[in-house]
């Protein structure tokens, strides 16, 4: 049986900042892409990996091999390739949110549409807890939005911006709120003023 959707959630954004992962300067909106934006592979608590976009990863000596769930899509309907993967890398390895972490990349490499090599210039046991930034549509890495494949698609105006549910994504069966409205409020201590106000349901800190 199904679960019933929940409720209207609300959460703050930084109207001074972007929505582009690889871009935003704020935890905030950082922090939102995590709703927007799927990943090759998510943690659980004790930080072991399981699939995400990515149906596995192996990795040996210097080479890590992913190979991607062919039935993974993006919000617009257009399946999540190898060439998305790569794109997202690159994008990912130029970021100050990511690159440090991906310093040690020498090579990213596609083959055919759902198999991606990555080859490191040192041995790392722990790569594959990197592989944690969002994956966005190739040619849309720039915009100020990227299509995304996570459970929310951005929608809306500066002011009245909401999280739509995302009808692509994988998981449709589980509880969700079928739209996130977003707040503008920059700075955390106004954050955590409007949560006690009732006016935010939920505040990321540290």
């Amino acid at each position: 049986q199904e679960e019933e959707p929940l409720g209207q959630l609300r959460l703050a954004y930084s109207p001074s900042d972007g929505f582009n992962p690889f871009q935003c300067s704020t935890k905030t909106n950082l922090s939102l892409s995590s709703l927007q934006y799927e990943a090759l592979l998510t943690l659980r608590p004790d930080y072991t990996t399981q699939p995400a976009l990515a149906l596995s990863v192996t990795l040996s000596g210097l080479t890590c091999t992913i190979q991607l769930d062919p039935e993974a899509c993006f919000s617009d309907g257009s399946s999540v390739t190898a060439k998305d993967v790569a794109t997202s890398f690159s994008a990912a390895m130029a970021s100050e949110n990511y690159g440090a972490s991906l310093s040690h990349i020498d090579s990213v490499s596609v083959s055919g549409d759902w198999t991606v090599t990555v080859q490191l210039k040192t041995a790392d046991r722990f790569f594959c807890n990197l592989l944690l930034f969002p994956i966005v549509k190739s040619g849309t890495e720039n915009q100020s939005v990227p299509i995304g494949s996570g459970r929310y698609v951005l929608q809306g105006t500066a002011g009245n911006y909401l999280l739509a549910a995302n009808p692509y994504w994988y998981n449709q069966k589980a509880a969700t709120f079928p739209e996130i409205s977003l707040v503008p409020i920059s700075d955390s201590r106004s954050q955590i003023y409007s949560l006690r106000l009732g006016e935010l349901d939920f505040v990321s800190a540290d």
